[in-house]
């Protein structure tokens, strides 16, 4: 029983940094409290104060861990590409001629789907030369 307590708490506490880490990389992107919300695939009307209230025992916490994974991804890659940090972080909002964004910023594509799209631009930053 202890053995699961601790694994519980580990799993917490893990997701507290994660949506810290996100917060951070979102207050870096000029997300808004809803475009947070879809990047994380929780309701618009739940701010991130209450995300961090996330318990190990919720249905979604898995894919809302995934997802942060992503963001975390994506932003590390911009870095390595684009080492000014001013640069990589308005990246993310500016329109790209690439057939994937079809003309659309990276923050656009991923909102139109963000399970399907965060997979999809992280993927294409580690492919990008």
């Amino acid at each position: 029983m202890q053995e699961i307590t601790q694994t519980k708490h580990a799993l917490d506490s893990m997701t507290q940094v994660g949506l810290r880490a996100f917060s951070e990389i979102a207050d870096l992107w000029k997300l808004t409290p809803e475009q947070k919300a879809m990047i994380l695939g929780r309701q618009s009307s739940i701010g991130l104060a209450d995300q961090c209230k996330l318990e190990s025992s919720e249905p979604h916490l898995t894919e809302v861990i995934i997802r942060i994974s992503y963001v975390l991804g994506i932003y590390k890659q911009l870095n390595i590409l684009l080492p000014v940090p001013a640069q990589a972080d308005a990246w993310i909002r500016k329109p790209n001629s690439e057939k994937l964004f079809n003309g659309a910023s990276a923050l656009d594509f991923v909102l139109k789907d963000p399970e399907q799209h965060l997979p999809l631009l992280l993927a294409y930053l580690k492919n990008v030369i």
